[in-house]
């Protein structure tokens, strides 16, 4: 079992490109990782509620803006598609805010935060089929583009591939 903090993010756009051999992510399981924590226990689960409750009330709801897929974890071994984050108006204030309050308990794994959503997985074996069908559908969603305001965080668990909020915050930016 595993906790995060992350945007809820139900986008939908890009799903009629996902190429075969890919599973939809369900909708309400779509989000935006932006601290990732491994881990907690229920103390830690309880500090991370309550740092959440009070930047929320600061934090203003936020704009995003994407455009196209993007292959995961590379081009070459593409286990999952994402929707790119092109425009984050505020999205990296709010991640400040939470790492610098939840510094001891992040366990992020990435040097540069890519921020992206993920739509799609497959467990099939990398083909030159599978390679081509991915490339074609990166192709075809470079033409759109999507925005989302987004007034929510939410602390997630992730379970045996099972993604749920075990607490929803809403962005207000009241004084």
């Amino acid at each position: 079992m595993t906790f995060f903090v992350g945007l809820p993010a139900p986008v939908t756009t890009y799903d009629g490109l996902v190429p075969p051999y890919y599973e939809l992510v369900p909708i309400k399981q779509r989000h935006l990782t932006l601290l990732y924590f491994g881990d907690l226990s229920e103390h830690e689960i309880a500090r991370v509620k309550e740092v959440l409750r009070s930047v929320t009330r600061e934090e203003k709801p936020l704009k995003l803006a994407f455009r196209g897929l993007v292959a995961l974890p590379s081009s070459s071994r593409p286990k999952h598609l994402a929707i790119r984050v092109v425009e984050t108006a505020g999205l990296s204030s709010l991640r400040e805010s939470l790492r610098q309050l939840l510094a001891e308990l992040e366990k992020d794994r990435y040097a540069e935060f890519k921020p992206h959503v993920t739509i799609a997985s497959t467990r099939r074996k990398t083909t030159l089929d599978l390679l081509a069908s991915v490339e074609k559908a990166i192709k075809r969603s470079l033409s759109i583009k999507e925005t989302l305001v987004v007034d929510r965080v939410a602390l997630y668990k992730a379970e045996k591939g099972v993604v749920e909020p075990l607490g929803t915050y809403v962005l207000s930016g009241l004084p």
